[in-house]
């Protein structure tokens, strides 16, 4: 019996080994609008979820589930799946349904050093498949060019640039993002970020965010976001709470 006991603990104790040997390298997408270089790696599958409440010029939108999963197919090559719970009220009217499936793909182009950034591309495709008070009437592509670097070990910025499609129109909006992250301990991040959406008769919104996140385990991470309108701060405004969870 004793060595059957002996045996037991051996077995149950070699997946904390095995573990311990495991060198995790954990990249989230969220919080945050804009979208780092980091790739998941090869054969890594990520899932990162949350929930967000937007007041909008009087029109409020819970996002029950925001869930995005994405599968590195080399270290430099990842594909991406998101969908969106929606529920949006006002005055007079509640919707609620899915909003378009989102398919993505994230190539690094560039694995930068020190003030050299990082350079990497994202390009997606929303289908017109989800809700009809939500998804667009036609495929809306987006094409977004992604950079970042370390200015100092704890001190990173990153910048976005694109062109986004709603499915509607022929012309594109610009989208632009400039996030500065700081690693306040080893577990422990915040960050500020600022981002616009630039289209024909269209004026600059000023948008910021900011939030911290914070690391339970090597393969865990939870977040707090806030977000609001420079221009309109009354008028548009929201929050969200995530996890990012890197299965394997």
């Amino acid at each position: 019996m004793k060595k059957i006991f002996c045996i037991l603990l051996a077995v149950l104790a070699l997946p904390a080994s095995v573990l311990a040997q495991d060198e995790v390298e954990f990249t989230a997408d969220r919080p945050g609008v804009g979208t780092g270089t980091g790739i998941v790696g090869k054969g890594k599958v990520m899932w990162e979820a949350g929930m967000a409440y937007d007041y909008e010029g009087g029109e409020k939108t819970f996002t029950f589930c925001n869930s995005l999963l994405r599968y590195g197919l080399t270290n430099n090559w990842e594909m991406r799946l998101e969908l969106n719970g929606l529920h949006t009220w006002g005055d007079d009217f509640h919707t609620t349904g899915l909003d378009a499936v989102n398919l993505a793909t994230k190539v690094r182009l560039y694995e930068g050093e020190d003030a050299v950034p990082s350079v990497a591309l994202l390009a997606g495709l929303a289908l017109p498949v989800g809700s009809e008070a939500f998804r667009p009437s036609h495929i809306a592509p987006s094409l977004t060019l992604l950079a970042d670097h370390d200015v100092t070990d704890r001190l990173n910025i990153a910048y976005n640039a694109g062109l986004e499609w709603d499915g509607e129109t022929a012309a594109p909006t610009t989208f632009a993002a400039l996030c500065l992250g700081y690693q306040l301990n080893d577990r422990l991040g915040a960050y500020i970020e600022n981002y616009d959406y630039f289209a024909k008769g269209m004026k600059s919104q000023w948008n910021m965010d900011l939030g911290l996140n914070w690391m339970a385990s090597r393969r865990v991470q939870l977040d707090v976001a806030g977000c609001f309108n420079l221009r309109h701060i009354k008028d548009s405004y929201g929050i969200s709470f995530g996890v990012a969870w890197l299965i394997n």
